[in-house]
């Protein structure tokens, strides 16, 4: 007569232990996944850290605005040095910028002043 216990056991490969991997293979993972996150920290570090890519290109323009507006105060600086020279030294200046800007005149001429108007729409 067969032993019916044994018939109900499973076959002796589910019971096994599992294989255990080699050092080598263990280690090359280990490696693989620690250059990974070194190269995805460089990759951050490079583009959107504090001193990276994107914070650089900001930076260039900047720059580039902070020139232009350099640029437009010299001319401006220039421009008033050159008023300052003439209003010290030009009697003719002088008398042009008393009359269109403060109204005045030589004794005995009469000031006439023209007020625009506004546009309307049916003026256009």
């Amino acid at each position: 007569m067969k032993n019916r216990n044994h018939s109900n056991q499973l076959p002796a490969r589910f019971f096994r232990q599992p294989a255990q991997r080699k050092p080598k293979v263990r280690a090359w993972r280990h490696l693989t996944w620690l250059i990974c996150a070194v190269l995805l920290y460089g990759a951050y570090a490079y583009v959107g850290g504090s001193s990276g890519l994107i914070q650089y290109v900001r930076l260039l323009q900047r720059r580039s605005k902070t020139d232009k507006e350099i640029v437009t105060l010299q001319t401006r600086q220039d421009s008033l040095h050159q008023v300052i020279r003439l209003l010290q030294t030009d009697t003719t200046y002088i008398e042009k910028v008393a009359r269109e800007r403060y109204y005045m005149g030589k004794p005995g001429e009469k000031i006439y002043t023209v007020i625009k108007q506004p546009r309307t729409e049916s003026s256009k």
